[in-house]
């Protein structure tokens, strides 16, 4: 990621075979400004279970960063946050983790055919407006958190269930929020 983030240009991080990643500290910050690709693939997993307590495992803070088929497990504070904009997260599995499984906090942000599950706070918090499609959301407090800046986001096609408090919520002042065949 160190190295990406001092190259121009697009960059794409992959991995030959199944592995495991397991931290002692958080990685650093994927901030290339022109966008990089994190290509996982099965068995490629970040783990998180010996990282200190405010540890997240990954932070997509360039823009058009993707992170695809990944698996980021025990992270003891977010599986990922994403605050820079144009943002993908595609066929990946996030779970068990923190407080949260994904935070967004930027605009563009697409989350497609993921999985986030058993998470003691949000699977999805939301703080941007964001697409979400196929997405399976389960075993968190709540499965997608729409707060106050999640205007335009569009939520099609996801599976919740087994949330404590429910499946969604939706701030007050949120407006133009699609929800379809969730």
């Amino acid at each position: 990621i160190t190295f990406t983030n001092g190259r121009a240009g697009h960059d794409v991080i992959s991995f030959n075979g199944a592995m495991t990643i397991s931290l002692g500290s958080g990685l650093p910050a994927l901030t290339d400004a022109v966008g990089t690709t994190i290509m996982g693939r099965p068995g490629v997993i970040i783990d998180g279970t010996g990282a200190p307590n405010a540890t997240t495992g990954l932070t997509l803070s360039g823009t058009g960063a993707r992170l695809i088929g990944l698996e980021i497990a025990h992270m003891p504070k977010l599986g990922v946050r994403i605050d820079g904009a144009n943002a993908e997260v595609r066929e990946c599995f996030i779970h068990d983790g923190g407080d949260v499984g994904v935070q967004v906090l930027t605009t563009g942000v697409v989350i497609d055919d993921t999985e986030v599950s058993t998470h003691p706070g949000e699977t999805l918090l939301l703080n941007g407006p964001v697409t979400i499609t196929n997405c399976r959301l389960h075993h968190g407090f709540l499965g997608i958190a729409f707060y106050s800046n999640s205007n335009g986001s569009r939520a099609i096609g996801n599976r919740l269930w087994s949330n404590t408090l429910r499946g969604a919520s939706v701030a007050t002042n949120v407006t133009g929020l699609v929800l379809w065949h969730n």
